[in-house]
């Protein structure tokens, strides 16, 4: 520790301006305050504040070091309890593997925890409270109370640590609304390391908690889930929790192994979870994370996950920018987020051979196809923009579906809806137009809605009841052929009497 008399202490000058110095003093990193000490009494005169980069508590048996940059302190020597008023920068390893007491750090930054015992909740709350914490390694339990067994939820222990990149953690529980909480929150930044061991499961989501992962750890994370009994880990003295996975039994080197042929795999997790695991996956991304990090779970499931198909012209496809010949051979694929569909495709000739659609966007030029296919399309997934582009849509009587039977059934989370039918083979007559606005008043997350190559047979009057009440829906309508003057003159009306109200969203009109 740096201490001073600063008695008859010489008023320093210094060559920089009083406001240059006064920035200085307000944006002083640790490091630069240790230096700042050393070549002058001023500045401790000033700050009275001791600094320790480095904290680690150790055994009694061990050698002790007192020293700015790195102190090493047995957690029963008395003096720890002069450090609460140090400032706590880079880390802080408590490795004593007895019972614990710290003091109340007022100023506490640290970057890398970690924990080899059990300690109080108010404990971890003062040491990750500044929100610093990039590091987490929690080898113990965090006790609410000194004298309960309750310990606190792995969501509550996640929580303190938004900026944490690496985390393991030995032992995690669950709460009632742990996986909930997880969800629920805004990580300010992704793992690149997330190791934990669960030993209280009753309240585990499967579904939820591996949501969570996918939903928070960057594309190489190293990601390790096992379960553990409390009482088989007080065996592990090293608590080292690489030591708790289940390894395979092999003792020679593994010869090359193909998805015909994979590796037995011997997982942490128990079997029926893995099983669940592939029969229930319904993220198309999540299964295209998991496939690739295992052979095991591809021949289980042969299913390929595809982010965005392209069908182009005489069938060029292209799958993620691979491409491929859909009159040979190709596994079965599951469309999870956009597929577009150019002029001169056979769109309803590839959709048979789809195993499966959860689209998000879906845009589709040019195309005959069956309200069958058009709903295999739409119905299965999230859709949240749908562009349709002169496209013939037939029931299975061979006639035209109208369009207000092409806003039924979609996703609430439907965005953008257009339709671009400049040949008019949809009918937007009186009927068909109210049931539009029927469909339009239940789509609440509806940010755009376009209409185009339409005619005098869209009844304007019936949809000018959705526009005299819309605030939310930008609406294009775009007229293909010559309006008459009474036709024209209604809808100058309605626009009038639209724009009276700041609130409406005023409709865009072309012809």
């Amino acid at each position: 520790m740096l201490t001073f008399n600063t008695d008859g202490m010489v008023t320093q000058r210094f060559p920089f301006k009083s406001s240059i110095m006064d920035y200085v003093f307000k944006h002083l990193k640790p490091e630069h305050l240790i230096k700042l000490y050393k070549c002058s009494k001023y500045f401790y005169a000033k700050f009275r504040r001791n600094i320790i980069r480095h904290l680690e508590l150790v055994p009694f048996v061990r050698e002790e070091t007192l020293d700015p940059t790195r102190t090493v302190i047995s957690a029963s020597n008395r003096v720890l309890s002069t450090f609460k008023d140090c400032w706590i920068t880079d880390s802080f390893i408590a490795r004593d593997n007895s019972w614990i007491r710290l003091p109340e750090f007022n100023h506490c930054n640290i970057k890398k925890l970690e924990l080899r015992h059990c300690i109080l909740w108010k404990e971890y709350v003062i040491l990750t409270k500044s929100g610093t914490v990039e590091e987490l390694i929690s080898l113990g339990l965090v006790l609410m109370a000194p004298n309960g067994f309750a310990s606190a939820s792995v969501d509550h222990l996640l929580g303190q640590v938004p900026n944490a990149k690496s985390v393991e953690i030995c032992l995690a529980g669950f709460s009632e609304t742990s996986c909930a909480s997880l969800l629920s929150v805004k990580r300010d930044t992704k793992f690149s390391r997330f190791v934990i061991n669960i030993f209280r499961i009753r309240f585990l989501n499967i579904d939820m908690f591996t949501e969570f992962i996918v939903k928070n750890t960057e594309n190489d994370c190293h990601v390790h889930v096992a379960f553990a009994n409390i009482f088989t880990l007080q065996f592990y003295s090293a608590m080292d929790v690489s030591n708790i996975t289940l390894h395979s039994s092999s003792t020679f080197d593994p010869p090359i192994y193909t998805f015909k042929q994979p590796y037995r795999q011997q997982f942490s997790l128990p079997f029926d979870v893995i099983k669940y695991m592939i029969k229930n996956c319904k993220s198309g991304k999540l299964w295209k994370k998991v496939i690739m990090t295992c052979k095991h779970f591809y021949p289980k499931n042969p299913v390929f996950p595809v982010e965005v198909l392209k069908v182009n012209a005489n069938f060029k496809c292209e799958a993620d920018e691979e491409l491929f010949n859909v009159f040979k051979f190709f596994p079965k694929l599951w469309l999870y987020d956009t597929l577009s569909a150019q002029i001169g495709s056979n769109l309803s000739t590839l959709i048979t051979k789809i195993y499966k659609f959860n689209l998000l966007h879906l845009e589709v030029y040019c195309q005959n196809l069956t309200m069958a296919d058009y709903q295999k399309l739409t119905s299965s997934g999230p859709v949240e923009t749908l562009f349709l582009w002169q496209c013939n849509i037939k029931n299975e009587d061979d006639s035209n579906v109208t369009a207000d039977r092409l806003l039924e059934g979609l996703s609430s989370n439907l965005e953008s809806f257009a339709i671009d039918q400049s040949d008019n083979l949809f009918m937007l007559q009186t009927e068909t137009v109210k049931k539009i606005v029927q469909h339009l008043n239940g789509y609440t997350k509806m940010s755009v809605f376009q209409l185009c190559g339409i005619n005098e047979s869209f009844d304007f009057a019936s949809f000018s009841d959705f526009l005299l009440k819309n605030e939310t829906v930008t609406v294009y309508l775009a007229y293909g052929s010559h309006l008459s003057d009474t036709y024209k003159e209604n809808t100058v009306n309605v626009v009038k009497e639209i724009m009276k109200n700041p609130s409406l969203k005023v409709p865009k009109l072309f012809n």
